[in-house]
């Protein structure tokens, strides 16, 4: 989806270049615009739903992040045995 929005960019940019002003413009603002919603997506779009998600029992999200268990074993554990 970043790529695509990207290329859609560049695509208005390539537009932005025309001799007709009414044209020009609008290619200007709808890269703007593209542009925009992309720094939203990958920006503001995961800030809030870290804000906004419902909360673990110890109040913060964090069932939303992965946890990196350690995966080495005691040596009084049972699994050792």
């Amino acid at each position: 989806m970043n790529a695509a929005a990207l290329v859609t960019v560049g695509g208005f940019a390539a537009i932005a270049t025309s001799t007709i002003p009414a044209v020009r413009v609008f290619a200007v603002l709808s890269a703007v615009a593209v542009l925009a919603a992309l720094v939203a997506d990958l920006i503001l779009t995961p800030a809030l739903v870290l804000c906004f998600a419902p909360s673990g029992p110890s109040g913060n999200p964090s069932h939303l992040v992965r946890k990196r268990h350690n995966k080495r074993r005691r040596a009084d554990s049972p699994e050792s045995l």
